[in-house]
């Protein structure tokens, strides 16, 4: 299979994952939100949740990630040649929105908990 053959092939995909992972991750942005601005304060065990989901799309993220590493390479080695195609600068920028989501989701491990921690909770 050639370079632009393995791209196509897991472009959809990686495309699709961007999306729900996207989604799930603003769902429990704003759940989080949401419980930071709870009367009475935050429910602990629902800011645990949030920060569970988050980390659980966090390692999905990295799988996949992973997983997409040697598809990245192939790119890589690929600009300049007459094999580029210009399809491949949209892979590679799922490929970085993806790693993008895992600072998100990082970001809101941490809100969640020094939410835990704090006195409110």
């Amino acid at each position: 299979m050639n370079v632009s053959q393995t791209v196509a092939s897991s472009q959809d995909a990686l495309n699709l994952f961007l999306v729900l992972v996207t989604i799930f991750t603003s769902l429990q942005a704003t759940n989080l939100g949401g419980e930071q601005l709870r009367t009475g304060g935050p429910s602990r065990p629902r800011v645990v949740q949030v920060g569970v989901i988050a980390f659980a799309l966090g390692a999905c993220d990295i799988v996949a990630l992973w997983s997409l590493d040697s598809v990245v390479h192939l790119v890589l080695r690929s600009h300049g040649t007459p094999a580029w195609s210009p399809t491949f600068s949209v892979f590679l920028m799922s490929y970085l929105l993806v790693a993008a989501l895992v600072l998100w989701q990082a970001v809101l491990i941490l809100r969640a908990c020094r939410l835990v921690k704090s006195p409110h909770s």
